[in-house]
């Protein structure tokens, strides 16, 4: 899809859509795994085009287009709570320190430590948002051990402490 035009993108949504619809009623063999392919494919052109076209800018679109980073940020995604360290993240990549350090840098445009910080306040603010949990819960779950550290940490990324963010959100 290299090249494609707006108007283009539209035409191949609609090819999509034809083939998702296709294909889920004539259910031959392999349909589950081609709709599943199918709506990847139109999931990536919806985030391409809130993108404005430039997937380059995204960071995290990056990321999940590269092997390697994509498995790590899957590894953070499924366990904020783990304590991750650059040390563990390179591991899990089965890099160096350094190498993993860079390349992450370089595709995704934050550092890991920044990234991990990032997610975890950004599944914070999701739990607050659409749960009852405790603030000490959601700490715990994305995270964070001390009851200091977490108020602090989400007030310096969202402006405001967990529990003025909860109301916020709720009105």
């Amino acid at each position: 899809m290299v090249g494609l035009k707006n108007e283009d993108l539209s035409q191949a949504s609609r090819y999509l859509l034809s083939a998702l619809v296709s294909e889920a009623v004539n259910q031959e063999p392999g349909a589950s795994l081609i709709l599943t392919r199918l709506a990847e494919v139109l999931f990536l052109q919806a985030v391409r085009a809130c993108a404005g076209g430039d997937v380059r800018s995204v960071g995290w679109l990056r990321g999940i287009s590269h092997p390697t980073i994509a498995r790590t940020m899957a590894n953070v995604h499924r366990d904020p709570a783990r304590q991750w360290t650059l040390e563990l993240l390179a591991d899990e990549a089965a890099m160096s320190r350094s190498t993993f350090a860079s390349t992450f840098r370089k595709v995704v445009g934050e550092t890991p430590l920044a990234y991990v910080a990032a997610w975890r306040m950004r599944s914070a603010a999701r739990l607050l948002q659409s749960t009852e949990e405790s603030i000490k819960a959601i700490a715990s779950t994305v995270g964070y051990a001390s009851d200091e550290a977490f108020p602090r940490a989400f007030r310096s990324w969202a402006g405001m402490a967990p529990g003025a963010f909860r109301e916020r959100s709720r009105r």
